[in-house]
């Protein structure tokens, strides 16, 4: 099994490519059931609506049933619903996560802890990489989404970056696909813990001029296809600092406002992602492409 380094993941999050983390095979077993018995228990819940323009605008979108849960203290999850609101996401979907939480079986509730500690992992050593200290990371916040999806014809998510500083992700199936600022396309490995640098940590690093370019990725999601995936968001507090101790604000919310391919910082990257695919804007952004 590969052993990936600090240095590899700077390395690799300076030119906005992700990193996965190999799991043993009995690992990845184990991963794969947690996420489909978490998938089992979400996909009895409402359906969620769209991701605003992240969807696919041309095709239909795969069914998404999804709740999020928000890291606590000493590994615990927080329950508090007035702590829940005030943290970006959607509100709903925390609510509904805090009702999971409190009615999980133990394999449940087990599950989700076992999931949540692979992710932990991946986003400690993505923190170390981007040289995060200690002090400053521990003021942050993970929130962790539970998805689970049902595909359509021609369905997917669409072209986007994520607004967080690093995201973890495990996965149960195929689909999510990197574009790379080199023009070529990764399919990530499933059976892995992908991390990808978001569009907060390059706003909180190109100040210095010394960015990380955040990772633009879609996913595709087939007809007859269906999966579930556990989402890690880390991101800091508001009025704390950037990777070079500068004051920073982290408005997480207008900062996603602000990742669109058509007004905001991230234009220029759409732009130069665009151009080494050989695709316009719009149909980068629209995930129009010529066959691989």
């Amino acid at each position: 099994m590969a052993i990936i380094t600090k240095e590899h993941i700077a390395a690799s999050f300076r030119v906005g490519n992700g990193v996965e983390l190999p799991q043993p095979p009995n690992g990845i077993a184990r991963m794969h059931a947690d996420l489909t018995l978490l998938g089992d228990v979400l996909s009895a819940k409402p359906v969620e609506a769209g991701f605003a323009w992240t969807d696919k605008t041309t095709v239909r979108r795969p069914t998404r049933h999804s709740a999020w849960f928000l890291g606590g203290k000493n590994g615990a999850f927080v329950e508090d619903p007035k702590l829940l609101d005030a943290t970006d996401g959607n509100k709903a979907a925390g609510r509904r996560g805090l009702e999971l939480l409190l009615n999980f079986s133990a394999e449940q509730y087990e599950a989700l802890h076992n999931l949540k500690c692979l992710a932990d992992v991946g986003i400690r050593l993505g923190a170390l990489a981007v040289g995060i200290p200690l002090e400053v990371f521990t003021q942050g916040h993970t929130r962790y989404r539970v998805a689970h999806y049902v595909g359509a014809e021609g369905g997917g998510i669409g072209v986007h970056v994520d607004g967080n500083l690093i995201t973890a992700l495990l996965t149960n199936g195929p689909g999510l696909t990197e574009l790379r600022y080199d023009g070529s396309r990764h399919c990530t490995d499933h059976r892995a813990t992908s991390l990808m640098p978001g569009s907060t940590l390059y706003r909180a690093s190109a100040a210095a001029g010394q960015p990380f370019l955040p990772t633009f990725h879609y996913v595709d999601m087939p007809p007859g296809t269906n999966k579930t995936s556990f989402v890690a968001a880390y991101n800091l507090p508001e009025g704390s600092y950037d990777l070079y101790g500068h004051p920073f604000n982290y408005d997480v919310a207008s900062m996603k406002a602000g990742d669109n391919p058509h007004d905001g910082p991230l234009v220029p990257l759409w732009q130069q992602a665009a151009n080494a695919h050989g695709v316009s804007v719009e149909d980068f952004s629209h995930s129009r492409f010529p066959a691989a």
